[in-house]
């Protein structure tokens, strides 16, 4: 299957350091006894010559698009070889829409600072019509970069600060 990485390293430039060998297992189905190695050619492939130097930590060559790896894998014992094709691709970040103030205020019924949110109804908004993409909601920026803790009830969120409270939100692409 492909090896998709999101483009989170300076954001736009489509380049990102893939781990080839992460993939051996899946291209060998697990056999042992075999030899790996990873190729920008297939005629170089062919030839077992100018193999990627690391391929543990391979930064992809292609902008905008799929960038084929020939893989060639050897029988140690024999030296029958074939040559499969694997598939790198750098995917864009997800890019959300931010809502209104007015979409981000409840009224203050009591005085007390505190109001109750739906922060599924911005979803939509934040999506635009984006496609697979989802929305977790944090109460901070560390749990938002770590996934931890996600706000548990989205739907019916209560402030934790009174007056103005942060909220994070991570989107994630479904498909990569």
């Amino acid at each position: 299957s492909p090896l998709t990485q999101c483009d989170i390293n300076n954001p736009g430039d489509e380049k990102e350091v893939f781990d080839l060998t992460g993939k051996i297992t899946e291209i060998t189905t697990g056999v042992n006894g075999v030899n790996v190695s990873f190729y920008h050619t297939y005629a170089d492939a062919l030839a077992s010559s100018n193999a990627i130097a690391n391929p543990a930590a391979y930064t992809n060559t292609v902008n905008n698009g799929v960038e084929s790896i020939f893989v060639r894998v050897s029988n140690a014992e024999t030296g029958c070889y074939r040559i499969v094709i694997l598939d790198i691709r750098v995917a864009p970040l997800p890019v959300l829409t931010m809502p209104t103030p007015d979409q981000l205020t409840v009224c203050d019924t009591n005085g007390s600072g505190y109001g109750s949110f739906d922060l599924t109804s911005l979803e939509n908004i934040m999506i635009n019509n984006g496609v697979n993409l989802s929305l977790t909601f944090y109460q901070t920026a560390y749990d938002a970069a770590n996934n931890l803790n996600a706000i548990q009830n989205p739907a019916g969120y209560t402030n934790l600060n009174p007056g103005v409270q942060f909220v994070y939100v991570v989107a994630t692409d479904a498909t990569s």
